[in-house]
């Protein structure tokens, strides 16, 4: 081990850090608090430097290595603590102001009814006239009727709708989208329909993240004036040029189903393959040593454009970043250790942006990479292919298998499901994939060349439907995902911590490893037993949050009985994302759905769902655990209702959003106790 950490320094500094950045998103120490841990990783740094080789003896130099790994752990957890209490809303919002002004940094996105803008707040002007600078991103949402599709990045918009802060995940369980989207950049997120204002500089200031989206825009322009059809275009989209929002949901759901919705999200393979093949055309140019800058230049610039292109993502960055390094130590004959470029690339791209490391991308790229690095030298040697093709599909199957085997745990743990047909769909995918980059890319280069650019664009056309229809027909074999998959967050570490342990064992069968082999396998067990006893021992009832409905759950094992007043409330999509993850997280199998009641008489719970004032009047003569008030409740009549100690009045997602105020407002007139799950998330009883 120690020879390991010889080989790849940087990791020392990598891993702490990373884990400094996680748990400083976890504890999201006050702005006092990430000063005072600078200071003491300041501090730290300069007693570091401080210390000689003389001191620094051989049985000493331990303490050396774990002050090290103290400071950067230290400093990432202040970091990441810093930059997400900038991001706060109350920090980065001034919600005085009554005239806001954002620029545009992204082409618009068009949804059914508005429009999509990334904006950055640039100015604020408050109530008494004076202006004050902004320096934050939000997520804006205009209404259809204001025509912002129009817009172009560098325009400004001008509101006066006070930015609102992110909604929560209000369920047990679910996507949290708010935290999403802080990790992505946005503080705050406005609905804007009325008194708004667009205004377009006569000279727009050059941004580079523009000028890719204009390249980028203008690349899928020259697909769609070919006519090529939506399927194949918005696969080409997010496969050469990182675009994926073009692609069709039917298609997206047959790359997830066979297990290779990899390949539409632009990473390692596809600026692999760019790179290599850069460096061959540069290598039969400038040959020697002579030519060494004139190499390293050239592959250098391809791979970062190529970045720009596919819209910088983490994947993108970890990829150009590592090969980067591979560039430079391939010309200057230092290839140096993989494991190091690694933790180089992951500590530079955390510094930059410490937010990456709560991305399910980034950790995926980089645990997919580890996993192809250690086990496919392994797993490939233990059988030699009697021909050349038989060995390549030998060595791709491999770093699949590899690939998938590290990535495991953490697709389980947000995703919930697994690909049975990885294996297979990935011999077709992987190199039809990279026919299609090649094409694609060549059909841009070439695309004002008569005739000629007439065959490529058809030619990458019968490509990607070959892609999509294979794909397809991986997705439609039986059982071609398994589904309802669950591992808790702790859970998902014990698992790499008992595969650290298994390798350091095999590597070294020593008594004191195998027992870390041993303890790691039984703290796994008894995380995952404890999780399944208590779920069916203890019988658990909700009253979720969905918008426009009611929905009631009743858990108990692996069976689910869910209640809904609505006909096919518990079908929709809304429904699916609340409760997707509670239903993973309890291993349910039996899902029992119960549509179009008015009341749910069971031994777990009694509940009453009314729309008008007599009917809550008869429903709190009965007392039952749970009243829903559904509906607009208009009434104005007396409220003054006897409400049993036992009963919970509850405002669930089936009353509209600008009625709530109305009817808390009269509940509490009324001095009668009640809870809004908008409000306070899912109410368990």
């Amino acid at each position: 081990m120690k020879n390991f950490f010889h080989k790849a320094p940087f990791l020392r500094i990598a891993i702490p850090f990373a884990a400094g950045n996680a748990l400083g998103f976890v504890l999201q120490p006050s702005l006092f608090i990430c000063v005072v841990l600078l200071g003491i990783s300041g501090f730290a740094a300069m007693l570091l430097a401080s210390l000689n080789t003389t001191w620094i003896t051989y049985r000493k130099n331990h303490f050396f290595g774990w002050l090290s790994v103290v400071a950067f752990f230290v400093a990432g957890t202040a970091w990441s603590g810093y930059r997400l209490d900038a991001r706060q809303y109350h920090n980065a919002i001034d919600t005085s102001g009554v005239l806001f002004e954002g620029k545009v940094l992204s082409f618009p996105a068009e949804k059914s009814n508005t429009t999509a803008l990334e904006l950055e707040l640039i100015a604020v002007v408050d109530s008494i006239g004076q202006t004050r600078a902004l320096d934050t991103k939000i997520l804006a949402y205009a209404h259809s009727d204001l025509r912002a599709d129009t817009l172009l990045p560098g325009d400004r918009v001008i509101f006066k709708k006070v930015p609102e802060p992110h909604r929560r995940a209000l369920n047990p369980y679910q996507f949290d989208y708010g935290k999403y989207l802080i990790f992505q950049g946005f503080t705050a997120t406005v609905y804007l329909r009325d008194e708004v204002g667009f205004n377009r500089p006569e000279h727009h200031s050059f941004s580079v993240g523009s000028f890719f989206q204009t390249y980028r825009r203008s690349a899928i322009a020259l697909f769609e004036e070919r006519d090529t059809s939506p399927a194949e275009l918005g696969v080409i989209a997010a496969l050469v040029l990182g675009k994926r929002d073009m692609v069709d949901d039917e298609i997206r759901k047959a790359f997830t189903d066979a297990g290779t919705i990899h390949i539409l999200a632009v990473s390692g393979l596809h600026v692999g393959i760019i790179y290599f093949f850069a460096a061959f055309l540069i290598g039969r140019v400038f040959r020697g040593e002579g030519g060494r800058w004139f190499r390293l230049i050239f592959c250098l610039v391809i791979l970062w454009l190529y970045a720009g292109i596919a819209g910088f993502s983490p994947s993108v960055l970890r990829a150009a970043t590592m090969f980067s390094f591979i560039a430079a130590g391939r010309e200057f004959g230092r290839l140096g250790n993989v494991y190091n470029m690694l933790g180089v690339s992951a500590f530079l791209l955390l510094l930059a942006n410490p937010f990456l490391i709560g991305s399910v991308g980034f950790l995926l790229s980089y645990l997919a990479v580890t996993g192809i690095v250690m086990l496919h030298p392994v797993i490939y040697s233990l059988w030699v292919a009697p021909t050349w093709f038989l060995d390549k599909v030998w060595s791709l199957t491999v770093v699949s298998f590899s690939a998938q085997l590290a990535t495991f745990p953490v697709t389980v743990h947000f995703f919930h499901q697994f690909p049975n047909y990885f294996l297979f769909s990935n011999l077709l995918v992987i190199p039809l994939a990279t026919i299609l980059l090649y094409a694609g890319l060549i059909c841009i280069m070439l695309s004002w060349v008569p005739y000629l650019s007439d065959v490529l664009f058809l030619s990458t056309e019968w490509v990607a439907r070959g892609l999509n229809e294979g794909v397809l027909l991986f997705a439609k074999l039986p059982h071609p995902v398994s589904e309802g998959l669950y591992l808790s967050a702790g859970e998902t570490a014990t698992l790499y911590l008992l595969a650290i342990a298994v390798a350091l064992a095999l590597r070294d069968p020593r008594r004191g490893r195998l027992r870390f082999a041993q303890a790691a396998t039984l703290l796994f067990f008894f995380q995952f037993g404890f999780r399944k006893i208590k779920s069916c021992i203890a019988t658990e009832v909700y009253c979720f949050h969905v918008e426009k409905t009611s929905v009631v759950g009743v858990f108990r094992g692996s069976t689910a009985h869910l209640y809904s007043p609505d006909s096919a409330g518990t079908a929709s999509r809304s429904v699916d994302f609340a409760l997707g993850g509670i239903l993973a997280a309890k291993g349910i199998r039996n899902k029992d759905v119960y549509e179009n009641w008015t009341s749910i008489e069971s031994p777990a719970v009694s509940v009453v769902a009314v729309e008008s004032m007599e009917e809550l009047r008869t429903a709190a003569a009965k007392a039952p655990n749970f009243i829903l008030l559904r509906g607009k409740w208009s009434e104005t009549g007396d409220w003054n209702i006897r409400i049993d100690e036992g009963t919970a009045i509850v405002i669930d997602g089936a009353v509209p959003s600008y009625r709530r105020d109305y009817l808390s407002a009269r509940l509490r007139e009324a001095g009668i106790p009640f809870q809004t799950t908008a409000e306070v998330g899912a109410i368990r009883l």
